[in-house]
């Protein structure tokens, strides 16, 4: 309880920290961080409207607030994650577009479009979780009886519905954002490349050539900066998804025969909830204008 508590408390931290770095600091109100402040906000619900109840859950070893905060509990489960997962999904493809197509980026990536794919995205999160959920479409029978208070709430979930969500919820975006982030790192290693050869130019000195050069470096590097970013990512997003939804999708086609032990669920589905935590920490790390930012932030220096 006490281990689960921290991971809480940092999550809550580390996403209020972005948030509150975003509107605080003009330099950091840009499209892309739109997408990443709306990232934010979906871990802090996970961290205000999941998690707390899932440790007051493993802690007692049974639910104890009636079935129908038990299906709220499990729809903001479903909603908040999805939309965390979403939100990783459109940032790759921003980045995609901005790497790949700098000149024509800002045309295509306004401010309403942006507004409108992360309306999109909390929509599409609520679409697949209250509704189904609470009308009972995603329940297995044989597993769990509806409508009743018990001490158990789990998503026991049929067969239908665990290949809807799941798809919906992580394998469709995960396959957006291999194929964002595989283009984008042959990308890298082609700047990568350019970038030894601009170095090189920049020490020949050529006085005509030198500020352009010097501004193509920087850009470069602020790209490559980028991919590393997005990189780390997708990495923990892998690490930290991949496992739950194996176990989420493979259970209900193979029941009774492969029920996994509850210690294991609890781990791995602690591991995804851990990506909220995870998040924040990629950009206090790896990006500069947020480092600085939450170092302004935590001294209390305007």
């Amino acid at each position: 309880g006490g281990a689960l508590s921290v991971i809480i408390l940092f999550t809550l931290l580390g996403n209020g920290l972005v948030v509150t770095a975003v509107a605080s600091f003009q330099r950091l109100r840009s499209v892309t961080n739109y997408f990443v402040v709306s990232l934010a906000v979906a871990d802090l619900t996970v961290a205000i409207l999941v998690m707390p109840y899932s440790l007051l859950f493993e802690v007692f070893g049974e639910w104890r607030l009636g079935w129908i905060f038990c299906y709220f509990w499990i729809s903001c489960d479903v909603t908040c994650c999805t939309a965390s997962i979403l939100h990783l999904c459109i940032i790759s493809l921003d980045r995609y577009l901005a790497i790949t197509q700098p000149l024509t980026y800002k045309s295509r990536m306004s401010r309403r479009r942006a507004v409108a794919m992360i309306v999109g995205v909390w929509i599409c999160s609520v679409a697949i979780s209250f509704v189904p959920i609470y009308l009972g479409w995603f329940a297995d029978d044989s597993v769990m009886q509806l409508y009743v208070d018990s001490p158990q709430c789990g998503l026991y979930v049929n067969k239908i519905y665990a290949v809807i969500s799941s798809t919906t919820s992580f394998y469709f975006p995960l396959i957006v954002m291999l194929f964002a982030y595989v283009k984008i790192f042959r990308i890298a290693q082609s700047q990568a490349r350019e970038i030894k050869k601009l170095e090189s130019a920049l020490q020949n000195h050529h006085p005509l050539n030198s500020h352009r050069l010097s501004k193509r470096s920087k850009r470069l590097n602020r790209d490559s900066k980028a991919i590393k970013t997005l990189g780390t990512l997708m990495g923990l997003f892998c690490v930290s998804w991949l496992p739950f939804f194996l176990m989420y999708l493979i259970v209900p086609f193979c029941s009774p025969a492969c029920q996994v032990p509850p210690k294991w669920v609890s781990l791995i589905t602690w591991l995804g909830y851990a990506n909220s935590f995870f998040n924040p920490c990629v950009y206090a790390f790896l990006n500069r204008d947020f480092r600085l930012a939450f170092k302004k932030i935590l001294l209390c220096r305007r």
